[in-house]
């Protein structure tokens, strides 16, 4: 007997055999242990990446590949997967026109028609908000790139003291669904000192 299970473009196959008088005999505990395969999640193994100069740190997971392109008025840091199956890009930078929520009104705006125009990305949501002192918005997409269909989120944060973060991800659907948990920890640990 053999069960054969697809997931993520990788074939796994649980096969069972016995005498054939033996093969009733053992045939419930055969099924519950097929019943109990699991996928679990990537195990990962996490580094902190840390700029003391630009003033921020943000985790990655071990044997990835960070790179470090701050200026002198700006952070830009990527990580990516060894064979490019995910990314991150975190970006910040100073705007002084946000000086108010009109300002931040007009960013985020602005920054949606920009995606908006991208003709290879079709946005599936797109959330903004806008406080008295902060603003921000989440776009989540898919495009393709070089002929590989890639699920991407973008996060961004603003205020009124001109601080802009930008934060994008991605993974390819063929090769990197596994890491969709692991793009968004990324992301979400990135943090200012």
């Amino acid at each position: 007997m053999s069960t054969f299970l697809l997931k993520d473009n990788k074939a796994y196959i649980l096969s069972y055999s016995a005498e054939e008088k033996s093969f009733d005999k053992f045939l419930e505990g055969v099924n519950q242990i097929i019943d109990s395969f699991k996928f679990g999640d990537v195990a990962v193994d996490w580094e902190t990446y840390k700029n003391s100069e630009m003033g921020y740190s943000v985790k990655h997971p071990k044997g990835w590949v960070p790179k470090d392109e701050s200026g002198d008025t700006n952070r830009k840091f990527t990580v990516a997967h060894p064979k490019n199956f995910a990314n991150v890009l975190v970006a910040a930078h100073k705007d002084d026109s946000l000086k108010e929520k009109d300002g931040m009104a007009k960013a985020i705006k602005g920054r949606k028609e920009f995606l908006e125009s991208d003709q290879g990305l079709r946005i599936a949501d797109f959330k903004d908000t806008v406080e008295e002192k902060k603003g921000g918005w989440l776009m989540v997409g898919e495009k393709t790139i070089d002929g590989q269909k890639w699920q991407l989120e973008e996060r961004g944060l603003l205020d009124i003291y001109g601080k802009v973060i930008l934060m994008q991800s991605g993974y390819s659907e063929n090769y990197g669904k596994q890491y969709k948990d692991v793009v968004r920890q990324i992301m979400d640990s990135f943090s200012v000192e």
